[in-house]
């Protein structure tokens, strides 16, 4: 592969944050088309990397011609935007219904996501599993600030030098990786966080937390903030453009502000929890960049006819 090909489609790789699958897909034909261009070039006399700068150049802006395969590969389906607002149906569900009185249900559903969420982790990453993940990451960070108030002193700092630790480890490194694929869908995965700690911090306030009738007593509450993510996330994976994206994310965030508040004193914590949910993303994108493609990844893209001579 000549290098102003492999710079290009480098270049491309990076702005697509689009689901692995449909960009290996685009960059492979983009490869094909690139080599037929260089090809055609080539017999006109051109050395080859000369050939291939100037098909790079027919080929036009790589930051354009992504946003063009952007609009065309983003919008998802009903299924996939369906996928993606379950796992916030589901807990309005639990709330709706009170089915929180039993622990059974919640194992059932806690596991479940878990389950789905590594395995279609391993399988692809496709858009709707970010809200899932971030069921997950949330539960890691609830289950932290439970602990923290039933565990007797001396194994409160036996629980901070492992479990915590651990825990915020591997939040960030998920949210790193997340981020490098694409902000938004970060910040779409972080939605959960700052909504589930935000609950918390309204029933420690009133010194119900683990009073059934503290969970009672806000239950639609609580039902009508994940019928809301629901329907925002639904909308989120079926939007092609970016902006829109963006706008529905921070319609949502203010949502959960207006919705939450009332409950709560804490309009500080919550406040700096939902706008870094939102921010923090944007912010690590612009410092750590976007993911590049990594020398291994081309025997994926290349065709099997052209790696041995690559």
């Amino acid at each position: 592969m000549a290098l102003e090909i492999r710079h290009y489609l480098n270049n491309m790789g990076s702005r697509l944050r689009l689901d692995p699958k449909s960009e290996r897909d685009i960059l492979r034909e983009l490869y094909t088309h690139l080599e037929e261009e260089t090809d055609e070039l080539r017999q006109t006399g051109l050395p080859r990397e000369a050939a291939a700068r100037m098909a790079t150049e027919r080929f036009g802006s790589t930051q354009t011609l992504a946003r063009e395969f952007h609009q065309v590969y983003s919008k998802g389906t009903l299924l996939q935007a369906f996928l993606a607002a379950l796992p916030h149906l589901l807990i309005a569900l639990t709330f709706i219904l009170q089915l929180w009185r039993g622990w059974h249900w919640m194992v059932v559903i806690l596991v479940s996501m878990m389950l789905v969420t590594i395995y279609e982790w391993r399988r692809g990453k496709p858009a709707w599993l970010y809200p899932w993940l971030g069921y997950c990451l949330a539960m890691m960070l609830v289950l932290a600030l439970l602990l923290w108030q039933v565990v007797p002193n001396f194994w409160l700092w036996l629980l901070l030098l492992t479990y915590i630790p651990f825990a915020l480890w591997l939040l960030a490194s998920i949210v790193f990786r997340v981020v490098r694929r694409d902000w938004l869908l970060a910040s779409l995965m972080m939605l959960p966080l700052p909504v589930a700690i935000g609950w918390l911090l309204t029933l420690e306030q009133e010194g119900l937390v683990y009073n059934e009738q503290g969970f009672h007593n806000i239950s639609p509450q609580l039902a009508l903030t994940f019928l809301t993510l629901g329907l925002v996330t639904a909308a989120f994976i079926r939007l092609r453009s970016r902006l829109f994206k963006a706008g529905l994310l921070l319609a949502a965030t203010l949502i959960m502000l207006i919705v939450i508040l009332p409950a709560t004193g804490a309009f500080l914590v919550l406040s700096l929890l939902l706008t870094s949910s939102l921010l923090l993303p944007k912010l690590l994108e612009r410092k750590i960049g976007r993911g590049q493609w990594r020398n291994d990844a081309w025997e994926q893209l290349l065709p099997e006819k052209d790696r041995e001579a690559d």
